[in-house]
């Protein structure tokens, strides 16, 4: 997701800024957060991904463990203007010190305020429980790390959802449904291994020559190796052959094996299932599956619900991760004087003027994009959402970016229009309007 930075120009009146004023600190904080945030190298510890991919990362590792934590550090790097780098440590790497159990005060590796259950800090382990552990070398060995600073500045983040009070750590997503999807793999499995078996052709050879196992067992006995002991016991060997004759004796005849698969059951049943895990996901079946066979509306409803999960994800990521980052490169920018925001450090409101933003993500995608431009407009036009809102819901842009680029764009095809010819003489004014016409379609396609 992006920034799209929204100083509060109401409250930052109170210290004289006018909107012209607003609008260039918004404009210098965006380029500096870009600056850093686009760098691998200026905002990532290991210096491997940006800040949209350190998004990426956190969520991801939230659904997958349940938990994560991201840890705000200051290590100043050449060239880099700003110091803070991130690192995300994944849930494995938290527990009890020395692997102990829980007690009043520790309980999975967060240790918690007794009398409010707020968290405090979390133990760390130097590695990973099943890395290789040097000799000598402790496996539980880490170190506390605080939620907040002194000064009460969030320094470790928690990336959790909790679902009940007084819960310290995190549940993963496919837990509610993690045994279905394993009994699932198993039955596809099972499925595909008949199927392949079915695929070859088995006959079995029925007689009623009570001697011919015997017979069979000394025409094919194989001779003792030199301690005097026999290897094996050969069996008379049968294949199918392309355009073979094969002469049965007498009292023999052939049954051959129809194990009927595949299964024309296996796509019901299945898909079944999936639907259960769907629910259980919080997840469109056709979202899911990747498959939509239905309707237009049914299609829509899919992603529109889709949507809605999607949404509560973004907003969560948003609010646990992005704006504590936001905040924490403000706060940086400000105390070495690459930003000037009078008071941000004494007034709690007008540090929260200053720090407001919005996040915007990718846009949802559209079925019919004509149909829904054309509600849009309509929203616009009769004052039940701003141009803003529409441009990122139907596109994920922010429009203030992408204004200067329309303006120019308006101007010069103003400029197109006043360089062409226009008509004269008989039935010009018909002409002229035609021309218009044909210039306002140009324009819109």
């Amino acid at each position: 997701m992006s920034l799209q930075h929204q100083p509060n120009a109401a409250v930052l009146k109170r210290v004289g800024w006018n909107e012209a004023r607003v609008k260039a600190f918004k404009d210098e904080f965006e380029a500096i957060f870009s600056q850093w945030g686009d760098s691998a190298y200026s905002c990532d510890m290991a210096g491997q991904q940006t800040i949209y991919e350190l998004q990426d990362l956190a969520l991801r590792t939230t659904l997958v463990s349940g938990d994560a934590l991201s840890i705000l550090a200051y290590e100043p790097r050449p060239g880099c203007p700003i110091g803070l780098k991130i690192q995300i440590i994944e849930a494995d790497r938290i527990g009890n010190p020395d692997g102990k159990g829980d007690t009043e005060t520790v309980s999975s590796g967060i240790r918690i305020n007794p009398k409010s259950g707020q968290p405090l800090a979390a133990f760390v382990y130097d590695r990973h429980p099943g890395a290789m552990v040097p000799h000598g070398g402790d496996t539980w060995s880490g170190s506390w790390k605080n939620f907040y600073s002194a000064r009460g500045t969030p320094i470790v983040l928690h990336h959790m959802r909790k679902m009940r009070p007084d819960q310290v750590r995190g549940i993963p997503h496919l837990a509610p449904v993690v045994t279905k999807l394993k009994e699932l793999g198993r039955y596809t499995e099972a499925e595909m291994r008949a199927a392949v078996v079915s695929a070859f052709f088995t006959t079995f050879i029925r007689t009623e020559n009570t001697d011919l196992q015997d017979s069979m067992e000394e025409d094919f006995d194989v001779p003792a190796n030199e301690g005097g002991r026999a290897e094996s016991v050969g069996r008379p060997e049968y294949k199918m052959g392309i355009g073979a004759v094969v002469r049965l004796d007498e009292n023999e005849d052939i049954t051959t094996a129809n194990p009927n698969r595949p299964n024309t059951a296996f796509d019901g049943f299945v898909q079944a299932c999936l639907r259960q895990i769907a629910v259980g996901l919080e997840l469109p079946f056709e979202v899911l599956i990747k498959h939509f066979n239905s309707s237009y509306s049914a299609s829509r409803a899919a992603l529109l619900d889709a949507y809605v999960f999607i949404r509560g994800r973004r907003e969560f990521i948003a609010s646990g991760f992005c704006d504590p980052i936001k905040a924490a490169v403000m706060e940086e920018a400000i105390a070495l004087g690459l930003l000037a925001a009078p008071g941000f450090f004494r007034d709690p409101l007008l540090r929260a003027a200053y720090l407001n933003a919005t996040w915007a993500g990718d846009s949802m995608g559209s079925l019919n994009p004509l149909d829904e431009v054309r509600a849009w407009n309509e929203a616009v036009e009769g004052d039940l959402t701003t141009r803003d809102r529409a441009e990122m819901e139907m596109f994920g842009t922010d429009y203030n970016r992408t204004k200067p680029q329309k303006l120019r764009e308006a101007k010069d095809q103003s400029e197109l229009f006043a360089a062409r010819p226009q008509p004269t003489g008989p039935g010009s004014e018909r002409k002229a309007d035609r021309q218009r016409k044909a210039d306002d379609t140009e324009v819109k396609k």
